[in-house]
């Protein structure tokens, strides 16, 4: 069944400036508070919103108009690194595999130069571009950068700190799959505890963390232990993030995904409902997570004797996944099976 990771393992993208940016540090401070810093500041306090509420492609041209900014300056460092981490992973939610890949190779570039706290940044960048290359089918190169992130983290902020737990539960997403369930259930639950244990634990935090632990729980077989932390994860989800988020989209699915393999197909048709508008209204029509959806729908109608319009839903789902493809093969050794797998 099509239960999917890969916003999970975006945590470590969305709302950058909040999880790269160290309090103490400013662009200003970096620069000396030069008019074109200043303007910088500003186009990515725009677009902080757009990308935490899931509004990609409204981002995209404030976060383009910061790059261009902070390039004229001649600024180097946490800035531009920021800056291209945060488009990065704008252009990856998008789908636009080429661009983000070209964003995060030169943000670990610049990075390499940080020192100090400003080396969380690093992580950052180190994080997403794993992301990316574990999506394009490079999932023990993305490893590797994980670790490195995992690690720069626990040096800047201590064993106990969420943004660590974040790592940890990013770290664990791949491992899953990769197979190495072991390991990965270890992980999850280390992070689970470090946020539970935060003093403000965030609800987004332990959204995600609930559904990657759910996740691994079903890829095992283990669907009524599943069941109660998907639940939660999507109930603490609506809360942090809205009901017309795309990330809520996607916990929905994995929820009405576990519904389908206990064969409560009529709970699971309710919430692939939902999930199928908030993902046609914000990952629009032509996404691979709006596609997943499509395949969950078709095996919930195939299932309640509606075939012909499973079969309708599945050709659609595999057209999407077969473009999307097609769009990044020539310039990605891009797993096209890992791609096409939800639509079988």
């Amino acid at each position: 069944m099509a239960i999917r990771l890969y916003w999970l393992l975006m945590l470590g993208c969305l709302g950058l400036l909040t999880a790269a940016e160290p309090k103490h540090a400013t662009a200003a401070a970096v620069r000396g508070g030069t008019e074109g810093v200043e303007d910088w500041e500003s186009l990515l306090r725009v677009s902080r919103p757009l990308v935490d509420q899931g509004r990609y492609q409204e981002a995209l041209p404030q976060l383009s108009a910061a790059l261009q900014q902070i390039e004229s300056t001649g600024v180097r460092g946490y800035p531009l690194v920021i800056t291209l981490s945060n488009l990065g992973a704008c252009y990856q939610d998008l789908g636009r595999y080429v661009e983000a890949e070209s964003h995060y190779r030169r943000a670990v570039r610049e990075g390499e130069s940080l020192k100090g706290s400003l080396r969380v940044t690093l992580a950052v960048a180190l994080n997403n571009y794993g992301v990316l290359l574990n999506r394009l089918g490079r999932s023990k190169q993305g490893i590797d950068y994980f670790e490195r992130s995992l690690e720069i983290r626990r040096e800047l902020l201590g064993a106990q700190n969420p943004g660590v737990a974040r790592q940890l539960h990013n770290l664990a997403a791949l491992l899953v799959d990769r197979g190495e369930f072991g390991r990965a259930e270890q992980l999850y639950r280390e992070a689970l505890e470090i946020w539970e244990r935060a003093a403000e634990p965030s609800s987004s935090d332990l959204a995600a963390g609930l559904n990657g632990l759910a996740s691994l729980c079903s890829r095992q077989g283990r669907f009524t232990e599943a069941l109660p932390l998907a639940e939660r994860a999507v109930s603490l989800g609506e809360t942090a993030l809205g009901r017309d988020h795309p990330t809520f989209a996607l916990l929905l699915n994995n929820l009405a995904a576990l519904h389908i393999e206990l064969e409560r197909y009529e709970r699971a048709e309710s919430l692939l409902d939902q999930a199928l508008a908030i993902a046609r209204s914000t990952f629009g029509e032509d996404h691979p997570e709006t596609a997943t959806i499509l395949t969950n729908y078709a095996v919930v109608l195939r299932h309640t004797e509606r075939k012909r319009q499973a079969r309708d839903l599945q050709a659609q789902a595999r057209d999407i996944l077969t473009r999307h493809v097609q769009r990044n093969l020539l310039h990605h050794g891009v797993d096209a099976s890992q791609l096409l797998r939800e639509s079988k």
